[in-house]
């Protein structure tokens, strides 16, 4: 598994709320089997609890298998559950330290824990293991900047746009880094050259 499910440093690094916006983001569209409706936040929160249920049978049945506890992190990190998501991924990286996308969702759930310098040391293990994980890159560019280690954070902003270059979300991340390292005449030049490009 590669290591680009929720990318909560990009919708962190201007310093926001993250949780409320991967939140949004995470929610459920309408379904064809809907009807086109929305799911009210209690069917949300319902399947949501139902998929954790699942999940955790599923690791009880088979306690070794890095991917549910992976899968069981990223669940619980849906549901704020921020403690139990860093024990899954930490059960996880433990038994497959290989396993890139548990390393990059560690680092997200400590993001969004307050624990800056833990997600760094993750998203730098996910890099580790997958020099080309735009993910991570981004990831740990905006926490870089958040901690004030901007020209860390330049360099692994300018590494994810040069892996990807069409990705918006890594461009403005890019750009808000810029802006806080070189000041935002470089930022306010990246983002007017990505809406031309657009």
């Amino acid at each position: 598994r590669r290591g680009d499910r929720v990318g909560v440093g990009q919708a962190c690094a201007g310093g926001g709320t993250p949780p409320r916006d991967v939140l949004r983001r995470l929610q459920p569209r309408p379904s064809a089997r809907s009807g086109g409706r929305r799911l009210s936040e209690t069917d949300a929160g319902a399947r949501l609890d139902a998929a954790i249920g699942a999940a955790r049978a599923a690791v009880a049945r088979d306690e070794n298998r890095a991917a549910g506890w992976h899968d069981l992190g990223l669940l619980y990190q849906r549901r704020g559950a921020l403690a139990q998501s860093r024990a899954a991924f930490e059960r996880a990286v433990e038994l497959e330290p290989a396993l890139v996308s548990a390393h990059n969702n560690l680092g997200n759930t400590f993001t969004l824990l307050g624990d800056l310098d833990a997600a760094v040391a993750s998203y730098r293990r996910a890099l580790e293991l997958d020099p080309a994980l735009v993910p991570a890159h981004a990831n740990a560019a905006a926490a870089l900047h958040r901690l004030g280690r901007n020209d860390e954070a330049l360099a692994h902003a300018r590494r994810a746009v040069a892996l990807d270059p069409n990705a918006t979300t890594v461009q403005i991340t890019a750009a808000l880094v810029e802006g806080a390292a070189l000041g935002f005449a470089a930022a306010l030049e990246r983002l007017e050259a990505l809406v031309a490009r657009d």
